[in-house]
């Protein structure tokens, strides 16, 4: 009788690690199969962009502030109009430089009858260097009045021929379309 009031409950510190390894392969291999599928990371990116732009332009509406959207090939960046200048935004959220994943190829197109379109030297150029002394003006403006410049963001995937396009309208209302090309 001592012998048994001397047992514990519980888990030995083996049992404890083993639990920890299963579960640590079965969210590998979740994370694996995630990330394996091209077209799941076309519409992941697509969908972070989406959030982020509408994010800016709830801002912009909510604060009174002027924003403007540059995108490279690689990369995008949102800027703020400060009444004389572009310039990188105060908030540290809004001022950091966002990626595309190595895997995505970006392409803009730019309504270029629309008012809002800022004509520049090459609009697909964008250098994001971050010692330069003047900040090239964006490709897409987004006005605290609610106006955005129309535009198309198609992102492809180097895996395979299909790719999302993200139209957005002059009120910004945004509409995405999956293509799979056969």
């Amino acid at each position: 009788m001592t012998r048994m009031s001397n047992i514990r409950s519980g888990f030995t510190l083996i049992e404890f690690l083993t639990v920890i390894v299963i579960l640590a392969v079965v969210a590998g291999m979740v994370s694996i199969a995630i990330q394996g599928d091209p077209n799941r990371l076309l519409e992941n990116s697509a969908r972070k962009f989406i959030a982020e732009f509408n994010l800016v332009t709830e801002e912009s509406a909510l604060l009174g502030n002027e924003y403007g959207l540059q995108i490279n090939d690689n990369a995008y960046r949102y800027l703020h109009w400060d009444q004389i200048k572009w310039q990188t935004p105060q908030d540290p959220a809004m001022a950091t430089l966002l990626y595309f994943p190595d895997e995505i190829t970006p392409e803009l197109i730019l309504d270029q009858n629309s008012v809002l379109y800022l004509e520049t030297e090459d609009n697909q150029g964008i250098d994001f260097s971050e010692n330069e002394k003047e900040i090239e003006p964006p490709q897409v403006l987004v006005l605290s009045s609610g106006e955005v410049t129309p535009f198309t963001l198609i992102l492809r995937t180097v895996y395979n021929d299909d790719y999302i396009s993200i139209d957005i309208d002059s009120l910004g209302r945004v509409k995405l379309t999956f293509h799979n090309e056969i």
